[in-house]
């Protein structure tokens, strides 16, 4: 694989290492692949069809720009 120089060799590209998806990762997960498949791939068409599609944020409030951010890098 190719690597850019400043990338660590032992990075780890998937997060939840050992544990199983919760609840809503899997419905998070089934949802952006919905939206994925609709052709929608900016940010703010992805939370507003998150939102459309009734998949609440993990706190259960609607998706913002800033949530769905936050919440993709916690996740890795």
């Amino acid at each position: 694989m190719n690597r850019p120089l400043h990338e660590p060799k032992d990075k780890v590209w998937q997060q939840r290492l050992g544990r199983t998806p919760s609840d809503h990762e899997i419905a998070m997960g089934e949802a952006l692949d919905r939206i994925f498949e609709q052709g929608i791939k900016d940010l703010d068409g992805i939370v507003e069809r998150l939102n459309e599609l009734g998949v609440a944020s993990a706190d259960g409030a609607p998706w913002t720009t800033k949530s769905f951010q936050e919440e993709i890098a916690k996740l890795g």
